[in-house]
């Protein structure tokens, strides 16, 4: 019965749905010691909601997470926060000897966002 209700259900949605299509703005920044103020090599930044999407670190502390292209089929009605239009997530920066530190990303569709991150050490 369950199965007949969820058929029914996308079989009078669907029609109406459209294909929504956006790129994320890439995220990059810098890692830096919160102390010091030097830069953090190897550090590991991920994105929360997409483990998959990591960099790490370079000598200067500098990392860039690509931009990700997503596209959904939405209901007619949506309105543009539905729709995606802007960044939100949760960065993850991870790094030998620092506490895990985690930003939240909030920004209306900039074409990247620069982040200056200051690992605390443990």
């Amino acid at each position: 019965m369950r199965l007949a209700i969820a058929f029914l259900t996308l079989a009078v949605m669907l029609p109406g749905c459209m294909r929504v299509q956006f790129d994320s703005p890439a995220i990059r920044g810098q890692v830096m010691d919160r102390d010091t103020g030097r830069p953090v090599l190897a550090a590991l930044v991920s994105i929360k909601e997409r483990p998959s999407t990591t960099a790490k670190s370079d000598a200067a502390g500098r990392f860039e997470l690509p931009p990700i292209r997503e596209a959904w089929l939405v209901p007619p009605f949506a309105d543009a926060v539905y729709l995606g239009c802007c960044s939100r997530g949760t960065v993850l920066v991870q790094a030998i000897g620092y506490k895990v530190l985690q930003h939240a990303i909030d920004e209306k569709a900039p074409a990247a966002v620069d982040l200056r991150l200051r690992l605390e050490r443990e």
